[in-house]
């Protein structure tokens, strides 16, 4: 057996999404169920086939890479199957001749804190049956990286064999343990990888056996990663969300899809229930994450705040305290990611916790102020006052400071060699395609910075800021400078749009989708907005489908480029968010039917990211190779689409609720219980510029624009 050494786990493809020679992500003749950060991607029938993405995963590890199940020395062949809930499906396949099948096989399968398998075998003949059944259970415990790169070799692995009355697959790599422990609930044969049970089985009779395969790691049983499993009932979440209904298919699909999704990436912190946190997607990305999971739950605060509250929960408590170059934490620091598997477990590993972001820090201060604004019980927010006490220290400290802007190095050799959302080593190019590198200072933090400083200034002056030598007028004074130092430093009269980024303090001037993020965080010159819409809004950037991340006039785009070229649902919905919010209306309208449209072609749910082709030339999306798929940020686009277009804006603190409708011709909304916090729910059915309030909260005050 091959054993390579740690050293295998290269930097520079930590987290990376586009560096994957895996030539299908999860596809549609895939299934993908989920339970907190375990999943199976698997057939329609429920088999695991080796190669590919399919898999049992778990602790970042594919714990299963291969299932199989022979009766009577026959793979069932598989009649129907359907996907029942986000955790399972129940598949149908017949043993013999398909015109007279001698048997029925009946599989239920349900991912929870183990992947449990239901199987009944009916005899369809009026004669008695022997009846022999192997259920095969192979794996590579494969790091989610390793995947990712389509490499999966078996170091650590220890082998598979009978304990007991159990099949134990086993591994065990540099003190990092993984186990898998298959049981059934009925008397079989364990021989080294799989379970064989016999029965004589009466004429129409039937005969039923559960299997059940247990992942545990570390040599305690237990996980060191916090935020593993939870088997809340999906029914809950169903029952708390705010039903929307609405003439548009397309967005009622879109709408339904992406409210089951973010209901089904939840992270569970295992001493504390009630606070779930969101998963950034399946199936690179089924982890805590500071930029997507802030992100993702703000724009999803209409659907359900309690997955925002959550996640600001977990990333306060894994807040930066030391400086540490090798995973870029700070004191006060946001994290980029949590992390579980080998490859960042043992001795040259990063360690479960990476820092390597420019974003998170000022998202997470806007995300509580969000949070607040939306209703979320002063306690709770209090309780977060600290951790942005700290990470707005962190941010003064840039901004107080030469070049008075987050910047970071282009470093390749030491994690992430891009620290924002578009973190590819190639992810910011210039207008001549050349990448650029050096100190970087990207155009939308500095947008989020400013928002952040003054969430922070409105928080300070309501729960107070005991020990901090930053007031609030100083926090307001220090926002208006930045907003000035970002159109003069930023806007680039010769291209008549702001620059993606300073690389060394020059000007990346090249067209892309950074600049729209200042129109979401309300830090774009009132004077710049028309211009900075009307430019997205062209064709070399808006593709029918969504917006470009890259111009198509720019020598490095590539329209199934992970960052320069392709199409984010979450990038195009926050940029026309922002749109909407500064009365671009007739350009935000087109761009929301394009996105639509997109995400109907994937059957409602919005994938992480597809092709950015011209919808005129390809009529139909392209899928990216490797995309995610259900992703958090991009399930919540859709909410944030309809926050935006019905313009409800929440202030809860005050009493108080805008609503702006900007409905184009046609369309109708009717939404009814969301839920404002402690305040109470809100019901409106809007149409056009208008809302009529069905349902409102005792003493809470609407104010319709």
């Amino acid at each position: 057996m091959e054993n390579r050494s740690a050293d295998i786990f290269n930097p520079s493809e930590f987290s990376a999404g586009e560096n994957s020679p895996l030539t299908s992500g999860v596809d549609a003749q895939k299934l993908t169920l989920i339970a907190g950060s375990s999943f199976l991607i698997c057939g329609l029938d429920g088999f695991i086939r080796p190669g590919g993405l399919d898999g049992y995963y778990a602790f970042d590890t594919r714990l299963l890479a291969e299932t199989a199940l022979v009766v009577n020395g026959q793979k069932p062949q598989p009649v129907a199957s359907s996907q029942v809930s986000s955790r399972q499906l129940r598949s149908y396949g017949i043993v013999g001749d398909p015109t007279t099948a001698d048997l029925l096989v009946i599989r239920s399968i349900t991912v929870a804190d183990e992947l449990v398998d239901e199987i009944r075998i009916v005899n369809l003949r009026n004669v008695e049956t022997d009846l022999t059944v192997e259920a095969l259970y192979i794996t590579d415990f494969a790091d989610v990286f390793d995947v990712k790169a389509g490499r999966a070799d078996r170091r650590g692995y220890q082998g598979s064999g009978p304990d007991g009355e159990r099949l134990l697959l086993h591994y065990d790599f540099e003190g990092v343990v993984r186990q898998l422990r298959v049981e059934a609930d009925s008397r079989c044969e364990v021989t080294n990888d799989r379970l064989r049970f016999t029965h004589k089985l009466s004429e129409r009779d039937e005969w039923a056996v559960t299997l059940r395969a247990r992942p545990v790691s570390d040599e305690a049983g237990t996980s060191h990663y916090p935020l593993v499993y939870g088997s809340p009932n999906l029914d809950l979440w169903d029952e708390s969300l705010p039903k929307l209904s609405t003439n548009d298919e397309r967005l009622q699909r879109a709408w339904d899809q992406s409210s089951s999704d973010l209901g089904s990436l939840r992270l569970w912190n295992e001493d504390d229930p009630s606070r779930p946190a969101l998963a950034a997607g399946v199936p690179w990305f089924m982890t805590l994450f500071g930029r997507d999971s802030l992100i993702a739950g703000t724009m999803s605060l209409l659907v359900n705040q309690r997955p925002l509250l959550g996640s600001l929960h977990a990333l306060s408590l894994r807040q930066g305290v030391k400086v540490d170059r090798r995973t870029g934490e700070a004191p006060g620091k946001i994290l980029h990611e949590l992390r579980s598997g080998a490859s960042v477990r043992t001795k040259n590993g990063w360690g479960e916790t990476y820092y390597g972001t420019i974003d998170a820090t000022p998202l997470f201060v806007n995300a509580v102020a969000k949070a607040w604004r939306w209703g979320a019980a002063p306690d709770d927010i209090a309780q977060l006052m600290e951790a942005c006490e700290r990470a707005t220290a962190w941010l003064v400290s840039y901004l107080e400071a030469a070049p008075n802007l987050l910047t970071y190095e282009y470093d390749p050799e030491h994690g992430l060699a891009n620290q924002g959302w578009k973190d590819s080593f190639d992810g910011i190019r210039f207008g001549n395609g050349k990448i650029a590198q050096g100190t970087i200072a990207l155009i939308e933090p500095q947008g989020y910075a400013y928002a952040a400083l003054l969430a922070m200034a409105d928080l300070r002056d309501e729960f107070g800021g005991e020990g901090s030598n930053i007031d609030s007028a100083r926090l307001r004074s220090l926002a208006t400078e930045l907003a000035e130092r970002i159109d003069l430093m930023f806007w680039n009269e010769d291209i008549g749009f702001y620059a993606a980024a300073l690389s060394d303090k020059r000007q990346v001037d090249s067209i892309t989708t950074n600049p729209g993020h200042l129109l979401w965080a309300s830090a774009a010159a009132d004077k710049r907005v028309r211009r900075v819409t009307e430019r997205i809004g062209e064709v070399d950037m808006a593709t029918g489908f969504g917006i470009r991340t890259l111009s198509a006039t720019n020598p490095g785009y590539n329209p199934l480029s992970y960052h320069c070229g392709s199409v984010w649902p979450h990038d195009t919905a926050i940029v026309i968010s922002g749109m909407y919010s500064h009365g671009q209306v007739e350009t935000a309208h087109r761009l929301t039917k394009d996105l639509l449209e997109a995400t109907a072609q994937f059957n409602g749910r919005a994938p992480e990211l597809f092709g950015g082709f011209d919808r005129n030339i390809f009529p139909e999306t392209i899928p990216y190779p490797t995309s995610c798929s259900p992703q958090a940020w991009s399930a919540a686009a859709t909410v944030e689409l309809v926050r935006a277009v019905i313009g409800i804006e929440p202030d809860i603190p005050n009493r108080k609720v805008q609503l702006r409708p900007r409905l184009w011709d046609g369309l109708e909304i009717r939404i009814e219980g969301i839920q404002l916090g402690t305040a109470g729910k809100l019901s409106l059915e809007v149409k056009g510029n208008h809302a009529d309030v069905i349902e409102q909260p005792a003493g809470l005050k609407v104010v319709h624009d």
